[in-house]
């Protein structure tokens, strides 16, 4: 390790800091809120990966673009031009070399006084056997700030990788604070205790590096001579810390997606079965062969759909027939649709139905299911046709036609149960509590608002086709006129307005939708629940 233990921080250090601040000019908008309330809101999209732009390219063929790139002229630099303020080196850089990647320091006095919490543009790994990093910083020893302050003081520190759920958090920490000032409580994030090193590392981070300095360097300016310019610290990692569902089961793997979180309500798929009434569903078919298709048709679904929903709908008509005979068969169309990753249309195209095929090739399976559901569908003669969109979802459509039973289908429970259930529900009021807005169903909003769209609609189908209610989707203004409230998801806040406005004796039955056992066993002992004074019922989705 190089010492060169110096004096830190003279008292116009921080004000020299400031000033090479003003010069650099990083930030050219004066007034950058209004810059960024212009542009679009943030979208999550998943990180994807893509072939080559030209996948067939050999040895020799040189780059991609045809030769246009050997048509432009270049401009030579000097950094050290008579004139050529340092700062424009600096600007220059960073604005070519991109991507980079973000270091976010933590660090404590050594006397542990102080904390500190800081990102770096100059960081990398470099090694990894012994794992090495280097961090930059800005100006010498004589205007150290916080960070570097520390780690020479303490010779330790801890490396987080920035994720997008706490950006905002991350960036916050940049900002000019006096020292001794600690950017935890500025961010709002939170401390985790380390094993090797006394600096904390960020709970919220995927990645973190328990840390020790190994070496430094202080750089001193060639176009000022005698100015110390910046100092280069390489810290070697003496711990990992990983979540621990984004690490593989052999720890040498982080899923780069981990660090895209969404709020669970946004991981929700729902389930969505639209089945219209029909008096009988009975007919003549190979129950192993339509229960693969389904089974296989829905596995799919759920397997490449992380959020939104999956709305397995069924259809039916007469077959078209001679008019002078009898019709004994009906039209059958299943319709499988999904919010999840979706296909290509190259994948489309080339592979979608052959055996063992799978666009992704780390995805579990062995590509054999739309491949056997196609000859299974082509074996009834049937037809089966797909529509996929990357990023935006699939939809499978089958098409069978099935004879119907020639005896009559036995009765069971569920055949004396619906008819004494509609008969108490017919022409009852029921509202499905829209909780989104009226354009949820443009592609443009979140595709968890989506399902729950798709949801309320097929719920209000379902009882009005089956029970003979008068269902409606719609919001609070008309559920208050109504003799039941169906929420897809609990809104606890709603109990408290219907004890304030219904009397006693007019109050609606409410009724809860969760998505597992667990939460409505949760949910049922809520004193929230419990003290309303209402009756409400908590049912789990299919």
């Amino acid at each position: 390790m190089a010492d060169t233990r110096v004096h830190f921080g003279p008292p116009d250090g921080p004000n020299s800091m400031m000033d090479n601040e003003k010069q650099i000019q990083r930030n050219p908008h004066p007034d950058f809120k209004s810059v960024e309330n212009s542009r679009p809101d943030w979208q999550d999209k998943p990180i994807a990966w893509h072939k080559t732009k030209n996948p067939d390219w050999k040895l020799g063929d040189g780059p991609n673009d045809g030769g246009e790139s050997l048509k432009k002229e270049h401009v030579e630099i000097d950094p050290y031009a008579d004139g050529r303020p340092a700062t424009f080196n600096y600007k220059l850089l960073i604005s070519a070399i991109t991507p980079r990647p973000i270091g976010f320091v933590g660090t404590r006095s050594k006397d542990g006084s102080s904390t500190n919490l800081a990102p770096f543009s100059y960081f990398n790994i470099i090694n990894h056997d012994p794992p090495l990093f280097i961090i930059g910083f800005a100006g010498g020893w004589h205007q150290a700030k916080d960070s570097l302050a520390n780690l020479r003081d303490s010779g330790e520190c801890t490396l987080n990788i920035i994720s997008e759920h706490y950006i905002e958090a991350a960036n916050a920490a940049s900002i000019n604070a006096p020292f001794g000032v600690s950017e935890w409580a500025l961010t709002g994030l939170h401390p985790a205790p380390c094993t090797a090193v006394k600096a904390s590392r960020v709970k919220e981070a995927v990645f973190s590096v328990e840390a020790k300095l190994y070496k430094t360097e202080e750089f001193e300016s060639r176009a000022t001579p005698g100015k110390k310019t910046g100092v280069l610290a390489i810290v070697e990692g003496v711990r990992f810390w990983a979540r621990e569902d984004a690490l593989n089961e052999e720890q040498n793997l982080i899923d780069p997606q981990a660090g895209n979180l969404k709020r669970e309500s946004d991981k929700v798929v729902r389930l969505v079965l639209d089945i219209p009434h029909r008096r009988d569903w009975s007919v003549t078919t190979q129950p192993g062969a339509w229960r693969r298709v389904v089974m296989n048709l829905v596995g799919n679904a759920l397997k490449y759909t992380k959020s939104g929903y999956i709305r397995i709908s069924m259809r039916t008509r007469q077959a078209e027939l001679d008019p002078c005979q009898e019709s004994n068969s009906i039209d059958v169309t299943l319709v499988v649709s999904d919010s999840g990753k979706g296909m290509s249309s190259e994948y489309l195209r080339s592979g979608v139905w052959r055996p063992f095929s799978q666009e992704d090739s780390f995805s579990p399976g062995t590509g054999l299911g739309l491949s056997i559901v196609r000859q299974i569908v082509q074996g009834l003669k049937g037809t089966i046709d797909l529509k996929s969109e990357v990023q935006v979802g699939t939809e499978v459509r089958v098409n069978l036609n099935l004879p119907l039973t020639e005896s009559p289908r036995e009765t069971d429970d569920d055949d004396r149960y619906l008819p004494l259930a509609a008969s108490k529900m017919r022409n009852r009021a029921i509202c499905i509590l829209e909780t989104g807005s009226p354009g949820d169903l443009d592609h443009s909003v979140p595709t968890v608002r989506k399902g729950r769209r798709e949801l309320a609609v097929a719920v209000s189908k379902t009882l009005k086709g089956w029970f003979g209610a008068n269902a409606v989707v719609s919001n609070l203004f008309t559920a208050l006129s109504t003799d039941i409230i169906i929420c897809l998801e609990p809104q606890l806040e709603l109990l408290t307005t219907l004890k304030g406005i219904k009397s006693p004796e007019n109050k609606p039955l409410v009724i809860f939708i969760v998505l597992h056992a667990a939460e409505a066993t949760a949910l049922r002992s809520d004193p929230r629940v419990l003290s309303s004074r209402l009756t409400v019922d908590i049912i789990t989705q299919p």
